[in-house]
């Protein structure tokens, strides 16, 4: 468990995923759209997606032919809190 919290962390770590992060907070948005938003390449914002999802921060639909992304609370709050509960620091879920 503590190497897929490494995992997580470690995808979080970078700046344009934790923008990516702060764009689907309480939304979901195809790829098109957040490369968009970012001004970024498409390709660009897939790599930084894949990543996000290999860990679990982010989960996936399709829709026709757009594949819509969203963060994946349950798996951050699940990871979160065990990492933090090694260190005896609650976390919760909103």
């Amino acid at each position: 468990m503590i190497n897929h919290c490494l995992d997580f962390f470690k995808a979080i770590s970078d700046g344009t995923r934790q923008k990516i992060f702060e764009l689907l907070e309480g939304k979901e948005l195809s790829v098109g759209e957040i490369a968009t938003k970012m001004k970024l390449t498409q390709p660009n914002v897939s790599h930084h997606l894949k990543v996000l999802k290999q860990c679990g921060c982010v989960r996936s639909h399709r829709k026709g032919k757009n594949v819509f992304y969203s963060v994946n609370k349950d798996s951050m709050v699940s990871c979160c809190g065990n990492f933090f509960g090694k260190f005896k620091i609650k976390v919760e879920k909103e």
